[in-house]
């Protein structure tokens, strides 16, 4: 007998016991039926409250995902505790020997050690109570001492620049006024570093001063940033530093900096000027003391700057250099330069000018030489190549025909309170240029700054 008959013999003796009319079996499968598809029902239901529950954990974990983590400040810690970073940071026996030489201590590390543009710039961590070997200076807490030295240098050769109190950056501003510096801002990894407002003065080739702004950007997460900078004409570039963590940025108020004025690298000058000079007959000792001067007063570096000279000779018993400086695609400066007739050896700066590149091979120079530390009658007039004749022209009065001798130079006398305009012409009669006349002016940080110093507006 199977288990489906020895129930149905039960129930019917139940059924028979209870009086129940119906097959008790057939009764109790319909039951049996209606309560699996009540648990079927149910158990869906419950699978699919589990499923959507689960559904929404992972919608909610998609969209956490898309929130950026909360950034953290910057901390003394986590730049102490990230890698040595720069271009010399794989060069163990300099690291090691850079180490050495800062300090003693075992405890002293390295942060930064690169090779940037001409210079070679370290920034070592000194921990409290140690001294500085290459200085010798004790330090009361810990402490970033920066140090430079030209590209290449040894560690012996490396000087201290700039110190300071620790914090959870450091930036360097390295920069003079003859060549490109060097700018950088050490943080922690996981961050990115920026320095911004890299500022530029320049001659625009209109013949106006300008100024250019600029924004260096460190790879993503490298707590690092390196760029060269402009020369600086006068005084160190404003820079703001800053590191970024998701979308968070915190300023670097650490900075150090140095600015140098040097002079120019007299080595290459001889042979500079002997190109300028064409084989004419000069006092050469007297014309690179000029071109030195005239490169400091322009704010321009020898490399890369044509030295055009426009006339050399003698005027009213003084020596006198007409030259212009200038740099690919920018504005002209000229200069004219005298001795002083006295005996005693000085000097006389009668014009610094700044004129638009367009047109410059074509327009006269005019100037009056300086009596008195200001501006005289005696104009000198300086023709371009090629021209037959020049005239100035006082602010309204009738063109003055000037005398031009076989170097293309002539004078005329204009009255100092009056303005006055040069103008050359060509042989065919057509006007080439003009040029106002100028006498030495004052500026305030580069030539052409002030509307004395400029032909433009």
């Amino acid at each position: 007998m199977n288990i489906e008959t020895e129930l149905r013999t039960a129930l019917a003796d139940e059924a028979a016991f209870a009086n129940d009319l119906h097959d008790p079996y057939s009764t109790f499968i319909q039951r049996e039926a209606k309560r699996r598809r009540t648990r079927r029902l149910r158990v869906a239901t419950a699978v699919a409250t589990v499923i959507a529950l689960a559904a929404a954990a992972v919608g909610f974990q998609a969209f956490g995902s898309r929130n950026q983590p909360t950034p953290a400040a910057p901390t003394t810690k986590a730049l102490l505790d990230s890698p040595l970073r720069g271009s010399l940071a794989q060069d163990q026996t300099f690291v090691k020997a850079m180490t050495t030489q800062v300090s003693k201590s075992a405890e002293t590390r390295l942060l930064y050690a690169s090779d940037l543009g001409t210079q070679r710039l370290v920034l070592a961590y000194l921990p409290a109570g140690e001294r500085a070997t290459v200085d010798r200076r004790a330090v009361e807490g810990p402490q970033y001492l920066w140090l430079t030295g030209p590209r290449g240098a040894s560690p012996k050769r490396m000087i201290p620049s700039q110190n300071g109190p620790v914090g959870p950056a450091s930036t360097l501003v390295v920069a003079d006024n003859m060549e490109k510096g060097a700018a950088v801002t050490v943080g922690p990894e996981g961050y990115t570093a920026t320095l911004s407002n890299i500022g530029e003065t320049y001659y625009s080739a209109q013949g106006t001063v300008e100024q250019r702004t600029g924004q260096a950007k460190g790879a993503e997460g490298s707590g690092l940033v390196e760029t060269s900078i402009p020369l600086q004409a006068k005084d160190l570039p404003r820079l703001k530093a800053t590191l970024t963590q998701h979308g968070k940025t915190f300023a670097v108020k650490d900075y150090g900096a140095t600015w140098s004025k040097l002079g120019t690298n007299m080595t290459s000058l001889p042979a500079v000027i002997q190109s300028a000079l064409h084989g004419r007959d000069f006092d050469s000792e007297l014309l690179k003391t000029w071109l030195t001067w005239g490169l400091s007063e322009a704010h321009l570096p020898l490399p890369g700057t044509e030295f055009k000279v426009l006339w050399v000779g003698g005027v009213q018993g003084k020596k006198v250099a007409v030259f212009t400086l200038q740099q690919p695609g920018q504005g002209v400066v000229a200069f004219a330069f005298g001795t002083v007739p006295d005996g005693t050896g000085t000097m006389s700066e009668d014009l610094s000018v700044l004129l638009p590149a367009k047109g410059i091979d074509t327009r006269p120079i005019a100037y009056r030489l300086t009596k008195n530390h200001r501006g005289g009658p005696h104009v000198i007039v300086v023709a371009p190549e090629k021209a037959a004749r020049v005239t100035v022209t006082p602010a309204g009065g009738k063109p003055v025909e000037v005398k031009l001798s076989k170097t293309g130079m002539g004078t005329v006398t204009i009255d100092p309170e009056q303005e006055a305009t040069a103008t050359a012409y060509a042989a065919d009669g057509s006007e080439m240029g003009s040029t106002p006349v100028r006498s030495s002016a004052a500026y305030t940080t580069m030539i052409g700054d002030t509307p004395g110093t400029r032909v433009g507006p």
